[in-house]
C-alpha cells in the first residue's frame, strides 16, 4: 500500500511540474488543472519546491520550474541529443560562412536556455554560453520560440507570466504582443532588439518538428554585423535540421509549427 502510494505521488508531483512547465504559477490555477484539491497541490508544490524542482517566488508567491530541472537541462545534454546533432552541421556550417555566434535554444518552462553555442571565430565577439538562461519573452530567439505556440497555449502563458523589465515595451500590451508574434509566423524570423545588450544584433529562426519549441539563432556585435544578410542562409539551415529531426523520429505528416513552409517575400 504504501509503496503504491509513493508511486501516485510521483505522477502527481510530475503532473504539476508539466502544469508549471506550460506556465501555470498560482496555486488556484494549478490544482484546478491538475484536478486535485487545493491542500493536497499546495502540499506536493512545497515538496517540490524543497526538492529545487520547483521554486516559490517570495513576493508573489507563485510557482515556478525549479532550478533543479535547469541544472538537469543545462548540464544533461543527452536529453536533447537528437536535436543536438541534428543541428550540429548546420550550425558548424553558418558560424563558418558567417563568422559569428550560432545558438540552439529551447524552452525550460517560463524561461530559455541555450542548449549549444559554437562561439564567432572573430577577436570581439557574443556568448551567452551553454546552459545560461534568460526570460522567455526577452530577445529574437524567445519570441520567436513563443511564435510556435499556438494562441491558446500562449493566452495561458502570458496570463501567469510576469513580463520583466528589459523586455520590449510592446510584450506588456496583449494587441501589440500578439501582432508581433504573427509578423514572426508570416515572415519566418525575429531579429534582436538590442533587449539584453544594445551593441549587439542577431536573427533568430524556428526549428520545427521537434518535441518543443526550437530557435536557431546568429548574434554578433552591430559594428559588423547586419543580420539580414543571414535571412535566407539561417531559415534554409532551420529547415534542412527540422527534416533530419522528423526523419529521425519517423515523423512525416505536418509540422507542429502553424509557420512552417510559409515564406515571406523579402
Amino acid at each position: 500500500m504504501g509503496s503504491t502510494k509513493t508511486v501516485n505521488t510521483i505522477l502527481l508531483g510530475a503532473q504539476i511540474l508539466k502544469v508549471l512547465a506550460d506556465g501555470t504559477s498560482r496555486l488556484e490555477d494549478i490544482y484546478r488543472q491538475v484536478g486535485l484539491s487545493k491542500s493536497t497541490t499546495h502540499r506536493i508544490l512545497k515538496s517540490l519546491a524543497q526538492t529545487g524542482l520547483a521554486f516559490q517566488h517570495p513576493v508573489a508567491h507563485t510557482y515556478h520550474v525549479g532550478p533543479l530541472l535547469l541544472q538537469i537541462s543545462a548540464k544533461t545534454p543527452t536529453l536533447h541529443r537528437l536535436l543536438i546533432v541534428s543541428a550540429a552541421d548546420e550550425m558548424r556550417r553558418l558560424q563558418a560562412a558567417h563568422h559569428e555566434t550560432a545558438l540552439l535554444i529551447i524552452p525550460v518552462g517560463d524561461r530559455r536556455l541555450v542548449l549549444k553555442e559554437l562561439p564567432s571565430d572573430q577577436e570581439i565577439c557574443f556568448s551567452l554560453g551553454e546552459g545560461s538562461t534568460m526570460p522567455i519573452c526577452v530577445g529574437s530567439s524567445g519570441r520567436v520560440i513563443l511564435s510556435q505556440y499556438d494562441d491558446q497555449t500562449l493566452q495561458k502563458l502570458f496570463a501567469h507570466l510576469d513580463i520583466p523589465p528589459e523586455a520590449s515595451n510592446f510584450m506588456s500590451d496583449p494587441e501589440l504582443r500578439m501582432k508581433e508574434i504573427n509578423e514572426i509566423r508570416r515572415q519566418g524570423y525575429a531579429l534582436n532588439r538590442g533587449e539584453t545588450r544594445p551593441d549587439v544584433t542577431g536573427i533568430s529562426v524556428p526549428v520545427t518538428g521537434y518535441v518543443c519549441p526550437v530557435a536557431l539563432s546568429l548574434f554578433g556585435p552591430k559594428f559588423r554585423y547586419n543580420p539580414l544578410d543571414a535571412r535566407s542562409d539561417i531559415r534554409e539551415s532551420a529547415e534542412r535540421i527540422s527534416a533530419k529531426i522528423r526523419s529521425a523520429i519517423g515523423q512525416t505528416g505536418a509540422s507542429r509549427d502553424v509557420r512552417h513552409g510559409q515564406k515571406d517575400n523579402g
